[in-house]
């Protein structure tokens, strides 16, 4: 085999494993950040669950405990609302880094093409 193309073999199997080991950086650093605001979400609904029982204690009527259940429920709501935007955006990073590699692979392929894979 020809030198030439054995190190243009060996220059593309290295810039494969590259590309293979960032996009396994940028799966891990997302499901990484997904596990951290979903553990963030929980602590935050265990505090709020804590707080509602410490108020029962206070109800004396029913209106109070119709107050402190509708409290509860728009509490919840913007917590389960808060963690699905924070996921959202973990996620939309994600995906504009696998794009930027992508973009960036191809971009090297297109400029090999043209100078004939030199």
């Amino acid at each position: 085999m020809d030198k030439k193309i054995a190190d243009q073999l060996t220059e593309l199997s290295q810039k494969m494993m590259d590309t293979v080991t960032t996009l396994q950086k940028i799966n891990d650093r997302t499901v990484q950040d997904l596990a951290k605001q979903q553990l963030e979400a929980a602590e935050n609904f265990i505090k709020s669950g804590s707080e509602q029982m410490k108020n029962m204690g206070n109800i004396k009527t029913v209106q109070d405990a119709v107050s402190n259940q509708a409290e509860l429920a728009s509490e919840v709501g913007k917590m389960i609302l808060s963690n699905a935007q924070k996921s959202m955006e973990v996620l939309t990073r994600g995906q504009a880094e696998l794009k930027n590699l992508i973009d960036q692979n191809i971009k090297e392929l297109m400029e090999r093409a043209k100078t004939g894979g030199k």
